[in-house]
């Protein structure tokens, strides 16, 4: 294989170890990676009995080590990483600094993010609990450190309020979206907000972060469809 001209090989190793969207998860205290069913990832909620194993063409990288040397960043690069803060015990993304040395974090391009707020590590209810403002840093300090990433997609929700998300953006979303401006690689960076009235006239410094609101499915005059 190693007599195939270079860029023939990285087509290979791109075809044999990527094209996968990755769920990442924290389960009994360990990282747990498993392939999303669908195509490209748009999943909020990973569900066990969906999800595949990975059948990556791992046995390539055991053929020599000048073929692992050029392949095994292409676990990286060539897939998406998924990640849901809904489930995990401990948030994943705080903790990807553990699970994978710092050449291979700089190697991941693509990563989509299921954010509810109001899940056990990021709970916004004010009458019950502070806002975790420091849990919020922290994860938005481990994406700072994917210096490689190109493409960073992040769906914000708060399905489990009883308030009005709106209201809770107009009390702290400036504060939590000043977190932004240290996200400077991706090319492509979108926060799609929780609510379709949420505000989205936030500064987000150098970054090139673009907020979007929620599509809301229109009326339909076909009375055959009502």
């Amino acid at each position: 294989m190693t007599k195939l001209p270079l860029e023939i090989r990285r087509m290979i190793y791109a075809r044999t170890l990527g094209g996968a969207s990755i769920h990442l998860a924290t389960y009994n205290g360990k990282p747990s990676a498993m392939e999303c069913w669908r195509d490209e990832c748009l999943c909020d909620y990973f569900d066990p009995l969906l999800e595949k194993k990975l059948s990556f063409g791992t046995g390539l990288l055991r053929t020599c080590r000048v073929i692992y040397s050029e392949a095994v960043e292409y676990l990286y690069s060539a897939n998406q990483f998924c990640l849901s803060t809904d489930r995990d015990e401990i948030p994943t993304l705080e903790h990807l600094s553990w699970y994978f040395l710092p050449q291979r974090l700089s190697q991941i391009r693509d990563m989509r993010i299921h954010w509810p707020l109001d899940s056990y590590h990021f709970f916004l209810s004010p009458d019950v609990f502070p806002m975790p403002q420091v849990a919020w840093a922290r994860s938005w300090e481990a994406l700072s450190r994917l210096t490689g990433l190109q493409r960073l997609h992040i769906d914000v929700t708060c399905r489990h309020l009883h308030g009005s998300p709106r209201e809770l953006w107009q009390e702290q979303g400036e504060e939590f979206m000043k977190m932004a401006r240290t996200i400077i690689a991706p090319r492509e960076f979108v926060v799609i907000l929780s609510d379709p009235e949420c505000e989205t006239d936030y500064d987000v410094g150098e970054s090139r972060c673009v907020l979007r609101l929620p599509e809301v499915p229109r009326p339909t005059d076909d009375p055959s469809l009502l």
